[in-house]
């Protein structure tokens, strides 16, 4: 008797995110690449978020990767860093996308199950998506919700409704 696919065996782990040093040498490059003409070598997953921080009025331009989505809201981000605390209840951003700046309010969701389920559908979109997840997927399957869940523990997926663009 055969293995059901959703029987069949899976490892899906987080995959560690490049070391602070190498980020803070990195960042300001892919942040004037994304605000230049050439931003057409990475807006396909790259944009920048930029926004004022909550706490310290500071304002912040970030590199993230991002997914347009038709779920309720347009544009989606995920994040382990915690610069999302920012948008808890929801607050302005402006994204610097495909070479255009855009005005939306986003909205963070700090909820394993809700990120599972926005990877998941990732992942069925493209597998090749676990990388720009973080995740390391290994089996002949996609993952679960539920085996996605240990994974994205404590990543957080940011909502981002479009208002206007400049």
């Amino acid at each position: 008797m055969g293995t059901s696919a959703a029987a069949a065996p899976i490892r899906v782990e987080r995959v560690e995110p490049a070391p602070r040093p190498l980020v803070r040498l990195v960042n300001p490059l892919v942040r004037l690449l994304l605000a230049s003409p050439l931003h057409v070598f990475l807006s396909h997953c790259f944009c920048l978020i930029r926004f004022t921080g909550r706490k310290t009025g500071r304002e912040y331009s970030i590199p993230v990767t991002y997914w347009e989505v038709d779920e309720g809201y347009d544009v989606a981000i995920i994040t382990r860093s915690g610069w999302w605390k920012n948008f808890e209840g929801g607050r302005e951003v402006r994204l610097r996308l495909r070479g255009t700046t855009v005005l939306g309010i986003a909205t963070a969701v700090p909820d394993d199950e809700a990120v599972a389920a926005f990877a998941r559908a990732r992942l069925v979109e493209n597998p090749v998506n676990a990388r720009l997840l973080g995740l390391r997927i290994e089996g002949h399957r996609l993952p679960t919700v539920e085996e996605l869940v240990p994974a994205v523990h404590d990543t957080v997926l940011l909502r981002v409704t479009l208002l206007d663009r400049d």
